[in-house]
């Protein structure tokens, strides 16, 4: 039964097609919400980051990179979500 859930939650998540934070609807939640400010943008590493300031009561927007920039791991910025900006 847990498992099946878990099967299902993974096949329901899919990336934000603004922010690329984790949802079930693209555009988000946040996305959506047309009290944050638009002027404001908070980048992120990962979801857990934005999940931290969210707590914070930020009322901007966000952007998930899903990584940082590593050139001795190979990893430059079109290995990152930020060619979108």
């Amino acid at each position: 039964m847990f498992g099946e859930t878990l099967i299902e939650l993974k096949k329901s998540l899919k990336y934000c097609e603004n922010c690329f934070n984790i949802t079930e609807e693209s555009p988000c939640e946040i996305c959506r919400n047309p009290e944050r400010d638009k002027s404001k943008i908070m980048v992120v590493e990962e979801t857990l980051g934005y999940c931290s300031f969210r707590k914070n009561r930020y009322k901007g927007k966000y952007h998930v990179l899903g990584g940082v920039i590593s050139p001795i791991e190979g990893i430059g910025p079109e290995n990152l979500r930020i060619l979108k900006f």
